[in-house]
């Protein structure tokens, strides 16, 4: 039988409590610095960063983790406007304090939803918003290797499944072309650049607004992991298009991202990878590369911004 060792953790730039075997921790505890959280248990592996605008004062990307023994959950908030980290960081707060109540993973959205609401009728919150992205994980050994697996995003976070055949966006800049009332797969290149721009949800916490995502009958399995970014990740990832009628075809750049990260064995390798290959391609004003394959083609339009990435492994 395996010997149970205790979990490791290590961090930059956060405040982070130990209580009961449970590790919680919200990054970037002074916002003008970069972020990081490391931690390794029997059954887990997890890296999470964050990562300033070159041109901003503060990072607005907020990042939670909250692992115990056989639970974990992970949040990014991708704050927005004047009011942007006042508004992210106040909701990985409220998650942060439901979760070190006993609040269950079950009833943890609709108090989410509840205390979020009264939060948005104060003034100091009415200038910008945030999106989120939240991934709840549970093991137990003794009945399965596999985790438990629940999701749910608001507008343009996104969540990639990482398996041992490649990446998988399971929640995409795709998934929102309803709310902009076309197909971005319809669009052409320019028009699709256009329009990326302009996928913003403030999170008013509506029922309709925290939509879940789920895959392979909600379990991640044992020796797989997943990837959870904000946009400053995932508008710099090359997307497809036909050459001939240059219309975009496939925009969740889980092919480019695969191509970053293979070979990275762990968790922070991966990060690393990512955020030094992001920040190569945003460090050109105005960067703008297309590159042509016969009559279909990739093209990536650089641009700028704050980076928040979990990427958690499954042991």
């Amino acid at each position: 039988m395996k010997q149970s060792t205790a979990p490791k953790s290590d961090f930059q730039n956060g405040i982070l409590t130990e209580d009961r075997g449970i590790v919680s921790i919200r990054l970037g505890l002074d916002r003008k610095k970069s972020a990081s959280f490391s931690y390794k248990s029997d059954w887990l592996t997890v890296e999470a960063a964050t990562r300033k605008k070159r041109t901003h004062d503060e990072c607005q990307d907020t990042a939670i983790c909250h692992i115990g023994k056989e639970t974990a959950v992970f949040g990014l908030f991708d704050g927005f406007g004047s009011s942007g980290t006042l508004i992210s960081t106040k909701v990985a707060d409220t998650i942060l304090k439901l979760l070190s109540n006993g609040v269950q993973v079950n009833d943890l959205i609709p108090m989410v939803e509840y205390d979020l609401k009264l939060l948005s009728r104060s003034p100091e919150y009415q200038h910008g918003g945030s999106t989120a992205i939240l991934v709840c994980l549970s093991h137990d050994q003794g009945i399965r290797p596999d985790a438990g697996f629940r999701a749910y995003r608001v507008s343009d976070a996104t969540l990639f499944l990482l398996g041992q055949t490649g990446v998988k966006a399971l929640a995409s800049m795709e998934d929102l072309s309803g709310s902009m009332g076309v197909l971005i797969r319809d669009m052409l290149v320019d028009d699709y650049l256009d329009q990326r721009r302009k996928v913003r949800n403030v999170l008013k916490c509506d029922r309709d607004d925290i939509a879940e995502i789920t895959s392979d009958g909600g379990f991640i399995r044992k020796g797989r992991g997943g990837l959870l970014v904000t946009d400053g990740v995932t508008k710099n990832l090359r997307f497809n298009f036909d050459f001939s009628s240059g219309q975009v075809t496939d925009t969740n750049g889980a092919e480019d991202l695969s191509a970053i990260i293979r070979g990275k064995n762990t968790p922070r390798a991966k990060v690393q990878s990512i955020i030094s290959e992001i920040r190569k391609r945003t460090a050109e004003p105005a960067a703008k590369e297309r590159f042509y394959v016969g009559k279909v083609g990739t093209a990536l339009y650089a641009h700028d911004d704050d980076m928040g990435l979990i990427c958690f492994s499954v042991r």
